[in-house]
């Protein structure tokens, strides 16, 4: 925030493979060609909701991948698990990659009407990468971006950046 304190936390997803700690990066390709995202992200929201049960102050933001907010059954689930947290909802960030909101229209209304429901604040991810007009911003109700690296890095020293940074 302004004023230097923490806003929320992300949660981030990673795996052990042969030992080694991975990060999504790696491992997602292999889980959205198996259809397993959906798998992925239940458990993540699982062990995050868990998590807030013992950090009811503390507000969390987890990603959740195009795969997963296409499949009709995880909407459905996320429904009735967001509506099962109760008051921990109000403290939940869900973001979703930016290219969701035209590639999956039906799914942000989805959770629009969830946030509304449970308190729950929304999060465009990748801001900047889904190579569509920023005019959705006036039309979505969202409560957060999460900007590019591409647009952050060396911000300062770029002139086509001049309008971000205004």
């Amino acid at each position: 925030s302004t004023g230097g304190q923490s806003v929320l936390d992300q949660v981030l997803a990673r795996l052990a493979i042969k030992s080694e700690w991975m990060n999504a990066a790696h491992f997602i390709p292999f889980l959205e060609r198996y259809s397993l995202t959906p798998t992925l992200d239940r458990s993540v929201l699982e062990r995050t909701l868990q998590l807030m049960e013992t950090h009811p102050g503390q507000s969390f933001s987890v990603a959740l991948g195009q795969a997963s907010l296409a499949d009709d059954d995880f909407l459905h689930w996320l429904g009735l698990r967001l509506e099962r947290a109760g008051k921990l909802a109000a403290n939940l960030w869900l973001a979703f990659p930016e290219r969701v909101v035209q590639a999956l229209p039906d799914a942000v209304t989805t959770l629009e009407d969830y946030a509304d429901q449970t308190g729950i604040s929304l999060m465009v991810d990748q801001f900047g990468t889904g190579g569509i007009s920023f005019d959705y911003l006036a039309r979505t109700r969202l409560q957060g971006v999460r900007i590019g690296q591409h647009y952050v890095r060396d911000v300062h020293r770029r002139e086509d950046a001049r309008f971000f940074l205004e």
